[in-house]
């Protein structure tokens, strides 16, 4: 499987999540404590579509933070919003339990629920929950998704759950404690000269209170303290219902839906108590294959519904939704230069399909409407248009008969700000049904950048090739001649980095509709691994100033190893026939459909030359503090020259690291004077900031104790 293909994969990490966490870091941090933590029982109705805003599930409806709540993996959901099972964990990370073996990954576990009684509206009083009850939980699922298909093996599991009168440890919070940032018992810190041995004592601020020394350790040192302890009621699961992995293609080919709906009658009375819980869970199992190691076993589940008084037939809903996030007003790209975009916007203008589902038994009249805002929140003159129009019940419909609501042809948005070089503008797409009683609604951004964009900035795969040599390449068009500066890309990560491998950024002309000639070339490069939502990196040509004409070019890489890349795909956007690789001395279109995440940089120079005087500083010394750094795990980096430490130049600035053996070990954008090196081994290393606008590079030593 390895040689002569095209490939694609899970991504390494969820970076959505992570610059989430980065951002809510305060909120999501526990207080370093021990306890024993009881929930309240909720009462029913239990409801959650995953439409919330927020990437977590609903803390108020669920235990745990273990799935993706998101608008992007789910194909045609029943509402906007799924809940993702994969191999990832709440941090965004692969499991570091995970296998080739099938493994339990993911976990949605619900508060206790009061099955014990019920509001009786005849009495107007609380009474005891029977089985004549009818009591159903639902809910709807799909593998795979937009992400990797679950092998046969892999399966989605709803268990049933008590709790029994154990007591179950939940978890320990620890955190790296350094050396000489502990009190002795005369007060003093460890210093140099100081040695702790094996059953020594540190203690400890938090409430576990000490930690039991198991090496020996100098002042320089540090280890892992546990600091906290969660322990809950323990919880007896009984499986219920379960599900074996398996395509998208033929899940919908099975059932002839894109979301088949579960219905588990809730009959045996040892249930109908006051804890009842119930809990999905996953699992999945990992490649084998080093540089393949990354997420997959996609599932989706939507709108979990537990509640007395329902019928085996009772989905339907008074409710029209969107479900599919709205594509770009322009044709193929979500983002381009608006001077690219100006001479001639009639060839850019797009067909929106717009997805709306109504989950009522009955047709409804109902109208879109579409607008248009600038940045400022300004509604746009004749930037808007409606559509009514009879829409049927979704339930009433096959998976090959599914079709958009309204197919609009957006020739209103023809967008002209030549006051601007470039810009967004904010769309909102409203539905209602004709008597305003229920409806929704959906916004997306239009931008205009300097760069040219297939992608909707999400990664839900990875693409990569095989063996080395292989060739890919990824076709764009020029309406007027332009100038290429560098190359935008975003690189999934793998478990333990392996696909951390050299590659040469290439350029090629246009052959007939095909990549022709090289016309650039840099060689050696290492993919940058950015967390965060939409965080590329550039890797800017600051040797060459590469002018092309008006017609097609090509970007793209040459690969030095077999070893999958693992470059994101976006697989909301399909820009397949603009794809093409080579691995044998000819050039072929891919068999994926989906966007690669990688974007041409274009226009003027990306930076001014000159400085402006107040800004200069002499002192011409790389400045890292603390070094060694300490128990975060993180160095302040003070640029010498001070225009490059100003926010609007750090996209310039690309902060490397090697080994005294000169072996380039991190790289990654500058993204402020902060950085993380908790990952790096004990040793000496070299820290190296290039400032590709003024071609200048700065060094200085970091000392690395552990």
């Amino acid at each position: 499987m390895l040689f002569s293909q095209e490939y694609l994969t899970g991504v390494g990490n969820n970076a959505v999540i992570k610059q989430y966490r980065e951002v809510h870091k305060a909120d999501l941090i526990p207080d370093l404590k021990s306890q024993f933590v009881e929930y309240i029982p909720l009462e029913l109705p239990f409801y959650d579509d995953f439409s919330k805003t927020g990437i977590y599930p609903d803390s108020t409806k669920w235990l745990d933070n273990y799935v993706f709540v998101n608008s992007d993996y789910g194909v045609f959901p029943i509402n906007t919003g799924v809940a993702t099972f994969d191999i990832l964990n709440e941090y965004g990370d692969i499991y570091g339990f995970a296998s080739v073996f099938p493994f339990v990954a993911d976990l949605l576990t619900s508060f206790p629920i009061r099955l014990d009684s019920i509001y009786d509206e005849g009495i107007q009083a609380m009474r005891e929950l029977t089985p004549a009850d009818s009591l159903y939980l639902s809910f709807y699922y799909q593998p795979q998704g937009r992400g990797g298909p679950p092998l046969s093996y892999d399966s989605l599991i709803l268990e049933f759950g008590r709790y029994t009168d154990d007591t179950v440890f939940s978890y320990i919070e620890s955190f790296w404690l350094y050396i000489d940032e502990v009190q002795k018992d005369d007060g003093e810190y460890y210093g140099p000269g100081d040695t702790l041995f094996p059953e020594d004592v540190l203690h400890l601020d938090c409430d576990l209170q000490f930690y039991m020394v198991e090496d020996t350790l100098v002042y320089t040192d540090s280890v892992l303290a546990p600091c906290d302890s969660i322990y809950t009621l323990a919880t007896k699961w009984t499986e219920v219902w379960s599900a074996g992995g398996d395509s998208l293609e033929r899940f919908t080919e099975k059932y002839d839906t894109y979301f088949r709906r579960v219905m588990i009658p809730v009959t045996d009375t040892s249930w109908m108590k006051g804890d009842f819980q119930f809990r999905f869970l996953n699992n999945g199992s990992i490649s084998n294959i080093n540089s393949w190691k990354s997420n997959t076993d996609q599932w989706n589940i939507d709108m979990v519904y537990l509640n007395a008084g329902r019928k085996y037939n009772d989905y339907y809903q008074e409710k029209l939704c969107f479900n599919e996030k709205p594509p770009s007003l322009l044709l193929d790209y979500y983002s381009m230069p608006y001077y690219q975009y100006q001479d001639d916007p009639v060839s850019f203008v797009n067909t929106i399909d717009v997805y709306v589902n109504n989950l009522d038994s009955l047709p409804h009249f109902s109208t879109f409407e579409f607008s248009v805002s600038d940045k400022d929140g300004e509604v746009l003159d004749n930037y808007s248009t409606s559509f009514e129009e009879y829409l049927d019940p979704l339930f009433n419909m096959s998976s090959n008969g599914y079709q958009p609501f309204v197919k609009l042809p957006l020739s209103c948005c023809l967008f002209d700000f030549s006051a601007h070089d470039s810009t967004f503008f904010n769309v909102t797409y409203i539905i209602h049904d004709q008597n305003d009683q229920f409806g929704d609604t959906v916004e997306a951004k239009q931008s205009f950048y300097n760069y040219l964009a297939y992608d909707d900035g999400t990664a839900e795969a990875g693409y990569g090739l095989s063996p080395a040599g292989a060739m890919l390449a990824y076709k764009f068009h020029l309406q007027k001649p332009d100038t290429l500066r560098g190359v935008r890309m975003f690189f999934n990560k793998v478990v333990h980095n392996y696909n951390e491998k050299l590659f040469h950024i290439t350029v090629w002309n246009d052959n007939n509709g095909e990549p022709g000639l090289i016309i650039y070339q840099k060689k050696n490069v290492l993919p940058d691994f950015t967390d965060g939502f939409n965080n590329f990196f550039d890797k800017l040509f600051t040797d060459k100033e590469l002018i092309l004409g008006q017609g097609n070019f090509y970007i793209g890489w040459v690969q030095t190893t077999n070893d999958n890349l693992n470059i994101g795909f976006d697989r909301n956007t399909n820009s397949k026939d603009k794809i093409f690789y080579n691995v044998d001395g000819e050039w072929v279109n891919s068999n994926f459909e989906g966007s690669l995440m990688m974007r041409p940089l274009l226009g003027a120079q990306l930076a001014p030359m000159d400085i402006d005087p107040q800004y200069k500083n002499s002192t011409g010394e790389l400045l890292i503090y603390p070094n060694p750094p300490k128990s975060n795990g993180t160095i302040n980096i003070v640029v010498p020259d001070v225009p490059s430490s100003k926010p609007e130049m750090w996209k310039y600035l690309e902060v490397s690291i090697f080994n005294i053996y000169g072996q380039l070990i991190y790289s990654v954008p500058y993204s402020g004077s902060t950085i993380a090196v908790s990952e790096l081994k004990q040793g000496i290393y070299i820290v190296d900031v290039y400032d590709s606008a003024y071609s200048r590079h700065y060094t200085s030593k970091l000392i690395i104790t552990k």
